[in-house]
């Protein structure tokens, strides 16, 4: 029996919501594919965790952790064909991650290795386009001129299980 993975997703308010839309609106226009997701940022990706425990643990983290606001400052490229909008990295950003993989950071999918602070490599992110480099180099110069670095606040943590990707829990963060 396939292991059934999960992945921990960190949401935003509708605010910081609305400006993903809006850019996500524009490419759309331009005739730019894009990422049709709920915009989050990925804190892990994890197999051989029981569902109940890391429900359990994103429970937990939550009812300890207050909303988080973080300062998106520019877009940037990986090359697995991904196009992203980016925060600034600051320790209180890194805080939260470094505390939030206080558990389960070896039960990790083999994508999900680069989420993990073991890696040393996590970059936080929100991917706006995806796909061949001729749609990401299209959507590029459009995002270029329409983003403008601004705060969003990351608010909740979802669980997603994977193949097929579905929402099973969603737990506020706690204001402290």
């Amino acid at each position: 029996m396939k292991n059934q993975t999960f992945y921990v997703l960190a949401l935003f308010d509708e605010k910081t919501n609305q400006i993903f839309t809006e850019l996500t609106e524009n490419l759309k226009k331009n005739n730019v594919d894009f990422l049709e997701e709920l915009p989050h940022i990925t804190l892990g990706g994890y197999t051989e965790v029981p569902e109940s425990e890391i429900t359990s643990w994103v429970e937990e983290f939550s009812e300890t952790h207050s909303p988080l606001k973080i300062n998106f400052n520019h877009i940037g490229l990986f090359p697995q064909s991904i196009c992203f909008i980016g925060p600034k990295v600051n320790e209180e950003l890194l805080r939260f991650h470094r505390e939030f993989h206080a558990n389960f950071d070896s039960c990790f999918t083999e994508i999900g290795y680069n989420f993990t602070l073991c890696s040393e490599n996590w970059v936080p992110h929100m991917t706006i386009i995806t796909g061949n480099a001729e749609n990401i180099f299209k959507g590029i110069p459009i995002l270029f001129s329409a983003f403008q670095p601004f705060i969003g606040t990351l608010t909740e943590l979802a669980i997603y299980q994977f193949d097929p990707f579905l929402e099973l829990r969603r737990f506020p963060l706690k204001t402290l």
